[in-house]
């Protein structure tokens, strides 16, 4: 007989808290001590339990390679697409992860949602070991395909080198996490062109080179950590915004931004290195420095005085000569307004913009105690001077 459930039971069951279960990442440990093993040969993975592959693959995968004893270096052949959350190559040894044999491997980022991670850890004590993903062949290589957000984290350690050749496509923000003094190098067989942005970050005092192409499918790259200088190499093609808002964002080579990014400045150094370099507008959201370095460098924003200047802050252009370099806004005296002018010092020394847009120095004479009626008539003058029609 059909039996029912009494009224109060039925409304405590309704109401009661769902129990929330949490799924658990998979992880697939690494055993293989030899050199230039298969990423999907079964053998050389511990699978876990109930797992329906014997190699790391899957959303929220995770396929760690630092838990097994090596005496040097290793080079491991991804030889198939896998699709995993993380990828961790961390031990005192470093790892190389290469396509082999000829042809293209894709690796797919999905770590349902919560963001991928690919961490890299270099050689500790006596070894000083490098960590590279990817080849530098046309014909044979690993591709990166973000179906979600990516880390790619270094940790602390020695000064290793840490070198991703794989171009990263799909999308998902990228995030370059320095936690180490290693350098990370992009090369020029990489190219980055997720449609997301790209930000440094992270606590280390390892620089970052993009030698590779930023796309025109990335969305804006940011530098924000204030220890890890960002340097841009590659022939850029974004049209996003490039923003410094803390430590140094370097020019590798002149004309490395596209001329319709915009410049923004939220503290932090904007360093040309002595190279030139073509902008979008200008817009000023902290105290920052533009350092022109040493060489001749040609600096040229748009028109500027429609963005926005917050106005309590200052701009301090250092490492300029007068007759070497040159800074330009627009293309007549309108390209930033006189607040703006008042904003920016050139060498400690305050700016004003000619008639064709280019900024200029300018002695603003102190008043004496005995003419200061005079003295701030001459101010008045000296900052009407500040455009010149």
């Amino acid at each position: 007989m059909k039996q029912s459930i009494p009224l109060p039971l039925r409304i405590s069951l309704l109401t009661a808290p769902l129990a929330v279960v949490t799924a658990q990442a998979d992880t697939w440990t690494w055993n293989g001590t030899s050199n230039g093993l298969s990423w999907s040969a079964s053998t050389y993975w511990n699978a876990p339990v109930g797992a329906g592959t014997v190699y790391p693959t899957g959303a929220g995968a995770v396929a760690d390679f630092g838990q097994v004893t090596v005496g040097n270096a290793r080079t491991v052949y991804a030889d198939l697409n896998v699709t995993v959350g993380s990828i961790l190559m961390n031990s005192p040894y470093g790892w190389s992860i290469i396509r082999e044999p000829e042809g293209i491997s894709t690796i797919t980022i999905d770590n349902l949602g919560a963001g991928g991670l690919i961490s890299l850890s270099g050689g500790g004590g006596a070894y000083n070991q490098s960590s590279t993903l990817g080849n530098t062949s046309t014909t044979k290589y690993i591709r990166l395909s973000l179906a979600d957000d990516l880390t790619i984290r270094t940790n602390t350690g020695p000064a290793a080198t840490y070198t991703i050749h794989t171009p990263i496509v799909g999308t998902g923000n990228l995030v370059i996490e320095t936690n180490s003094a290693g350098s990370t190098v992009f090369s020029t067989a990489s190219s980055l062109n997720a449609v997301g942005a790209v930000t440094n970050a992270g606590t280390g005092t390892g620089t970052v080179t993009v030698g590779s192409v930023i796309g025109a499918n990335v969305t804006g790259v940011t530098q924000n950590s204030a220890t890890s200088k960002l340097v841009l190499s590659g022939a850029n093609l974004y049209s996003g915004p490039t923003t410094v808002m803390a430590g140094i964002l370097e020019l590798g080579a002149s004309e490395r931004l596209a001329d319709s990014s915009r410049l923004v400045l939220d503290g932090g150094t904007f360093a040309t290195r002595g190279f030139s370099e073509t902008l979008g507008e200008l817009s000023l959201l902290d105290d920052s420095v533009i350092d022109l370095g040493s060489g001749s460098s040609a600096l040229v924003f748009a028109d500027s005085h429609t963005q926005l200047w917050n106005a309590s802050v200052s701009l301090s252009i250092i490492n300029y000569t007068a007759g070497v370099n040159s800074i330009r806004f627009g293309t007549n005296d309108d390209g930033l307004t006189l607040a703006q002018l008042g904003q920016i010092t050139i060498n400690g020394e305050s700016v004003g913009i000619d008639d064709n847009g280019y900024l200029t120095l300018v002695s603003i004479p102190e008043p004496s105690t005995a003419g200061l009626m005079a003295g701030m008539l001459g101010l008045g003058l000296a900052a009407s001077g500040r455009k010149r029609r």
